[in-house]
């Protein structure tokens, strides 16, 4: 056999390209969210008339599981209460509030209390709170898999 001091070069480019392909055809893949929709009804059980910019509040949510099954909050599924903040006109202004963990089980057509931590926008103004549930290790905002959110408005002085 003749040796051909580019053989190592090649074995490392077909190294890579087998990984490249292993990566393509799934390596680190996000999950999609479950096919379920999570149905759910949220009401707003306290809240302040008025925060102090960039303060904590904690803002007291019911949240009730409409599916028929109570829904699991394990490792494998962790879902958390959270919320995104809206200039008064609707525009976006902060999407990935502080994430308040959920309750082991969210039992099914029964109202369960969570206290959700949010922090006031940084300046004075007018703003649209909306409260939102999003499930780790899928892709994200039930939201945007047909979860109905609240919203409410909010004075931040």
């Amino acid at each position: 056999m003749i040796w051909n001091r580019n053989i190592p070069a090649m074995f490392y480019l077909l190294f890579c390209l087998g990984l490249i392909s292993l990566c393509i055809m799934g390596c680190g893949k996000q999950k999609k969210a479950e096919d379920k929709i999570f149905r759910s009804e949220m009401t707003i059980r306290s809240l302040p008339t008025t925060m102090k910019a960039k303060s904590v509040n904690f803002i007291d949510v019911n949240l009730k599981c409409l599916n028929g099954d109570s829904w699991k909050n394990d490792a494998e599924h962790l879902l958390f209460l959270s919320y995104h903040w809206y200039y008064s006109d609707g525009k976006w202004l902060t999407w990935d509030g502080i994430r308040t963990a959920l309750p082991d089980i969210i039992a099914s057509n029964k109202e369960t209390p969570v206290s959700v931590k949010v922090q006031a926008p940084d300046l004075p103004g007018e703003y649209i709170l909306e409260f939102d549930m999003t499930q780790e290790h899928v892709d994200g905002w039930l939201s945007k898999n047909g979860l109905k959110t609240i919203q409410t408005k909010v004075k931040v002085e």
